[in-house]
């Protein structure tokens, strides 16, 4: 009698630590928030995963939330030094190379060094979300990573840095 109990023990057990792995529940911290409206959209990762979740305007987000990891793995992330596809640079010399200058209480431009960046200078531009937070914003879809990727923070009232991931 005891091989029979000892035997459907490890299938529970096997059965268990099957559904942990499929759905093992980590901490994605907040990355940025965004206001659209009488909703706002607040930012979170965990490693290369993304995770959007939505909350009434005037609400705080939570510095961090519990999400459930699937069986599948994520796509690999883009190296920030490859060159942006049909360009001379990448995301690496948009950090390093551009700043922003916001002109209005919503708006900002880049303001880049080098000509192989000029098409970023004349094509892009920043919307702020918040008092010192924005997003970059491009006409054509070859800069849609810029969009994607990049983000912009303020270090004094009218110059920002630009991060990209």
């Amino acid at each position: 009698m005891k091989p029979h109990i000892t035997f459907a023990a490890l299938v529970l057990l096997g059965i268990a630590a099957t559904g942990a792995l499929a759905a093992q529940t980590v901490t994605a911290y907040k990355t940025g928030e965004r206001i659209t409206g009488q909703t706002k959209q607040c930012s979170y990762a965990f490693g290369a995963n993304q995770y959007t979740r939505t909350v009434r305007s005037y609400q705080l987000c939570a510095l961090s939330i519990q999400v459930s990891l699937t069986g599948r793995a994520p796509a690999p992330a883009r190296p920030r030094s490859e060159n942006l596809e049909g360009q001379g640079f990448s995301l690496r010399d948009v950090e390093r190379r551009c700043e922003v200058y916001k002109y209005s209480r919503n708006y900002g431009d880049l303001d880049c060094r080098g000509s192989e960046l000029r098409t970023v200078e004349r094509r892009c531009e920043v919307y702020f979300y918040d008092l010192g937070n924005g997003e970059i914003e491009c006409r054509g879809s070859e800069l849609r990573l810029i969009e994607r990727r990049c983000s912009v923070t303020l270090y004094s009232d009218r110059y920002g840095d630009i991060s990209c991931r």
